[in-house]
């Protein structure tokens, strides 16, 4: 997929997001407070989500999940700390106010042969509602390994509904869907 198709079905898929976020929390009584920007803990469940989105729209794009623990993990629990790269602690995003949080987006590669990131829910940390950049953006780090797992069950089910809402939103959209 060319940067410009990828942009573009970021953008339609992030207008998704948000609608999706508003009515899942609307179904379990929950309101987003004045003080918080609606993605706030979202970033894994959109990118269970964004994953099968971008696996249907660009199957040759490699996509994975990648994450980082920030500041506030520190100290890292014992548990967490088998699935860490220590030596890039603390990591996730860089927030617009210099703080490391935890985090989590989707690493891929466009037709040209780029690395990218493609995030979503950047907005909760000060940065733009849609990041389409280089692998090797600064305000990245990912120091959780490979072997992690960071989708529990309730975010795969979130991030299928999801999905399905997108895919009708693909099939609608060809021109979208080919770019």
């Amino acid at each position: 997929m060319s940067r410009e198709g990828l942009l573009a079905l970021l953008e339609q898929t992030r207008n998704l997001l948000e609608t999706h976020i508003r009515e899942f929390e609307a179904s379990v009584r929950t309101a987003v407070g004045a003080s918080r920007v609606l993605t706030s803990g979202y970033c894994r469940a959109a990118c269970a989500g964004l994953i099968k989105v971008l696996g249907y729209a660009d199957p040759s794009g490699l996509w994975h999940i990648a994450g980082g623990c920030g500041e506030e993990c520190d100290p890292l629990p014992g548990s967490s700390r088998r699935f860490v790269e220590h030596s890039l602690f603390p990591g996730g995003m860089l927030c617009a106010s210099g703080v490391w949080s935890g985090h989590f987006w989707l690493e891929g590669v466009l037709d040209c042969g780029a690395s990218v990131i493609v995030d979503l829910t950047a907005d909760q940390f000060g940065h733009a509602q849609v990041l389409l950049v280089d692998s090797s953006d600064s305000r990245y780090r990912r120091n959780i390994l490979p072997a992690y797992e960071p989708l529990v069950e309730a975010e795969r089910k979130w991030g299928d509904s999801f999905f399905r809402k997108a895919i009708n939103m693909l099939e609608s959209a060809p021109v979208c869907a080919a770019a």
